[in-house]
């Protein structure tokens, strides 16, 4: 039995702590394919070659920053962002068949490792070696991924750009769709379930409509641009409009979209909103949004 095997079967297991539905959630997607396909070959690997010793890790500690790596590699992100799905978010613990309470990266840590892994000729044959094949199986073009691992740096920003803007709207659409329903749930029995579905299903453990792969994000931001035009316009007037998520929601549509006149967004028939209406919404350029924008629906005020 490999020692993934042997931490599956420990409390690690995300079935001790995951509610079921959340967990066959997370068995649909990519964590459960690079939990049970990608990790054996990182261990693989690191049984055949002097990895831990080169890095100068134990080898748990490696095959964690490992697979942290090749995650942040996969969906292009930045350090910070990887380290804050690393630390939080359940279906990147269920990849790295980690607990949470084993993950304890740092930003510094995480960069250290990778100037020492790309530091050692042994380490960086692996990691090229780990790549390629865990890449073939995530189906990750190759010309998305170098041989070793790259600093944080504009090469993401571009994508990085759709991506946090996809987060900011989920996060706000998911904290007025919370607070609605604890509030005002007779107000909220009346929103369609296909829109509630994309950001409170499994809302606890592992959100999911923002994890998405780099051809993913533009097409979900255009569709979270067009829900938080409904739920404004639906709520607008309503006591539901006095909450303060509600407030943030609007205020995240108007500074990240033209409404009105200007926009103008029908969904594609295979957008996860199709059927629902166009909207008079479309997204600004990232150059348009003013700059003291909300940057996160749980801090308001600009930095």
């Amino acid at each position: 039995m490999s020692e993934t095997e042997a931490r599956q079967g420990a409390f690690a297991d995300p079935q001790f702590y995951l509610p079921q539905d959340s967990l066959d959630s997370i068995r649909d997607r990519w964590p459960h394919t690079f939990r049970v396909k990608a990790l054996p070959i990182i261990e693989e690997t690191m049984s055949t070659t002097t990895f831990s010793a080169d890095v100068d890790l134990a080898s748990r500690d490696v095959r964690t920053m490992l697979g942290v790596l090749l995650i942040k590699e996969m969906h292009n992100l930045t350090d910070l962002w990887t380290l804050e799905s690393a630390h939080d978010n359940m279906a990147w613990h269920h990849a790295l068949a980690v607990h949470i309470e084993e993950v304890h990266l740092v930003k510094d840590a995480l960069q250290i490792f990778r100037v020492m892994l790309i530091g050692h000729d042994a380490a960086r044959r692996a990691y090229a070696e780990i790549a390629d094949r865990v890449f073939g199986i995530m189906d990750v073009h190759r010309d998305l991924y170098t041989d070793t691992p790259r600093p944080d740096s504009g090469q993401v920003v571009r994508n990085m750009v759709v991506l946090c803007r996809l987060k900011l709207f989920c996060e706000a659409t998911r904290g007025f769709l919370r607070a609605t329903g604890r509030e005002h749930p007779e107000l909220a029995s009346e929103i369609r379930y296909e829109l509630v579905r994309r950001y409170t299903e499994d809302y606890v453990w592992s959100p999911t409509y923002e994890d998405a792969l780099r051809d993913q994000g533009r097409r979900r931001l255009a569709v979270c641009a067009r829900d938080s035009y409904r739920l404004v316009n639906m709520f607008r007037g309503t006591p539901a409009a006095r909450l303060g998520e509600y407030e943030k929601l609007r205020r995240v549509l108007h500074e990240q979209c033209h409404v009105g006149r200007r926009g103008g967004s029908r969904p594609r028939p295979d957008d996860d909103d199709a059927g629902e209406g166009r909207v008079p919404v479309s997204l600004r350029n990232p150059k348009a949004i003013p700059r003291f924008s909300i940057q996160s629906p749980h801090h308001t005020d600009p930095a």
